[in-house]
């Protein structure tokens, strides 16, 4: 994705979100096992260092990856709707619990590419990790209890801005 080492990093990450988008893309009109494992992968890398864990802890990510939950995850944000998001955010929550080292800060990095790529409704979510809790929700933690909350405040946040909750993300 970087041709040039003096490429500017805010380049490279934008070509990487579309390289990923492109995938998430190709895998709703053309389910594979094997592209679902490279989309979760690429979004991993996307997010940095800190997602390490379940690659290398309890024997990698052989032993931690569980497929058949992530699938369910992706169908459930590919079919979220406004109406049951806070049920659906929780039985998302459940899943992603169930795989280990991936907590709420990746977790909902994969939320937001299947969100703002797939979702047949228009509604995309927002990561939240330790920066946002304790810039916008004043605590020095991040946990699943907060995600609705708080995606209902970015909802609302950019409505009232008239952009999108990816602009709104990258403004804060």
């Amino acid at each position: 994705f970087i041709d040039d080492q003096t490429e500017d990093y805010g380049n490279a990450t934008l070509k990487i979100e579309k390289h990923i988008g492109g995938l998430i893309q190709e895998y709703c009109k053309n389910k594979s096992d094997k592209k679902l494992v490279d989309i979760f992968h690429y979004i991993h890398l996307w997010g940095g260092i800190t997602g390490r864990n379940i690659y290398v802890r309890n024997g990698g990510v052989e032993n931690n990856f569980k497929l058949d939950h992530y699938k369910k995850i992706v169908e459930k944000i590919i079919d979220l709707k406004q109406v049951s998001l806070e049920t659906d955010l929780k039985e998302i929550e459940k899943l992603f619990i169930s795989i280990p080292f991936i907590g709420v800060a990746y977790g909902t990095k994969h939320l937001r590419f299947w969100s703002i790529n797939a979702n047949k409704n228009n509604i995309q979510l927002p990561i939240l990790d330790r920066v946002i809790s304790n810039g916008l929700l004043d605590t020095p933690y991040c946990a699943w209890r907060q995600y609705y909350t708080y995606v209902k405040q970015m909802q609302e946040e950019a409505e009232k801005r008239n952009v999108s909750i990816t602009a709104l993300e990258r403004t804060l």
